[in-house]
């Protein structure tokens, strides 16, 4: 029976009753390759043992895999994430019970060159860059596919609904801060979107909230190119 668990990038801690009040410490190991996904029990480090393979479509190169556990409706659940390129899509694993592995494939084909977690949204980094964008509509939905694809897990952890697209670069990854920015001359808490270029050796720094609400403005006007753009806090290249 299981009692908790916890999750570390994407390692799975679980503790468990035997049936006999005895709490036992589970860890497990998340593996993406080729193929799918392999869940390792790793809780005894000399002689890990494999708990199952999610079998997803081949990709050729890249698939990465975080998770995200929701407390919500006093239920807590475990899920798994999973994307990649070259082929492969969006796939998300439930693996509350590790006895009772599902999964499902969500589309977003080549979308998942890095992904992350952070704050409640799931980011898909697909390192494509679109090249006709310009700086007032780039959070423009007809970019969908390019840049980063932010999803609120909050709102649906099992189908996470995207929320909005930064489509400024080619973003080979990205994460969320909580910053002091600068508004109207008072310093305020604000979640901060980050991502890094590839191609161009570049950081870039968005205010989330602004982009998110950017993108249900261009879904309401149909993928218009026109409305209040998103701008970036700030940006600078490095090395």
């Amino acid at each position: 029976n299981r009692k908790s668990s916890t999750t570390e990038d994407n390692i799975v801690s679980d503790k468990v009753d035997d049936n006999n009040n005895n709490i036992i410490q589970e860890e497990y190991a998340l593996i993406t390759e080729l193929n799918g996904l392999h869940i390792v029990n790793i809780t005894d480090p000399t002689n890990p043992t494999q708990v199952t393979f999610v079998q997803m479509e081949t990709a050729l190169n890249w698939r990465d895999v975080d998770i995200w556990t929701d407390d919500s409706n006093n239920q807590r659940k475990t899920y798994a994430y999973v994307a990649g390129q070259s082929g492969s899509k969006f796939h998300v694993v439930d693996i509350s019970d590790m006895n009772n592995i599902t999964s499902v494939e969500r589309g977003r084909q080549n979308w998942g060159h890095t992904l992350g977690v952070k704050e409640g949204y799931l980011l898909l980094n697909t390192a494509f860059e679109p090249f006709d964008v310009h700086y007032q509509d780039y959070a423009n939905p007809i970019h969908e596919g390019y840049g980063c694809g932010i999803f609120d897990l909050k709102a649906n952890p099992w189908d996470p609904p995207l929320v909005a697209v930064y489509a400024r670069g080619d973003c080979h990854d990205s994460t969320i801060y909580r910053m002091m920015v600068n508004v109207n001359n008072k310093k305020e808490e604000r979640l901060v979107l980050v991502t890094a270029d590839g191609g161009k050796n570049k950081w870039r720094f968005t205010d989330l909230q602004n982009l998110i609400d950017n993108y249900a403005y261009y879904k309401e006007r149909e993928g218009t190119a026109t409305g209040p753009g998103s701008n970036d806090l700030d940006s600078f290249f490095f090395g």
